[in-house]
């Protein structure tokens, strides 16, 4: 089996096992081992969590307001989620995912659009930063003028 198949298989595992049963404290016992083995990386992981975790704020403040005791369970059980993933593909990139879905003889046409997705994605990023790069050699300085709102609105306009 593939080091990444067995990734997915772990990461399923672990995201029902989470998400189907209460909050314990017992649930911190693989992130533990898993930080000890991606020590070196910890940092750079804990960014990402933090990066994701603006998407997930808002999931948690509307159901803050039917009930507070639901939405810090669920603040809780994503970020376990997210951080066991993101330390166990921390040195993976997209094409490990995609080669551990293919493992699992996962319909072509959805291995072609999860690879298709990871490619756009790959580009816009490549994109977004030569037009910076093009920008900051064009010395070009942010401000409130009309010029500076039509070039945000241009590299806005490119990454939708």
């Amino acid at each position: 089996m593939q080091n990444e198949a067995l990734k997915l298989i772990v990461i399923l595992l672990f995201s029902s096992w989470v998400a189907f049963t209460p909050l314990k404290i017992l649930y911190v016992c693989p992130l533990l081992f898993l930080v000890f083995i991606e020590r070196k990386y910890f940092i750079l992981i804990l960014k990402k969590l933090i990066l994701l975790n603006i998407f997930t704020l808002f999931l948690v403040l509307f159901v803050a307001f039917e009930n507070i005791f639901m939405a810090l369970e669920l603040f809780g059980k994503i970020n376990l989620i997210l951080l066991f993933t993101l330390m166990l593909f921390s040195q993976s990139k997209g094409y490990d995912i995609i080669r551990g879905l293919s493992y699992f003889k996962v319909h072509p046409l959805f291995i072609a659009l999860f690879y298709f997705t990871l490619k756009m994605i790959e580009f816009l990023v490549q994109e977004v930063i030569e037009t910076k790069n093009r920008l900051k050699s064009r010395g070009f300085h942010a401000n409130t003028s009309l010029f500076s709102y039509q070039t945000f609105g241009n590299i806005f306009a490119l990454m939708l």
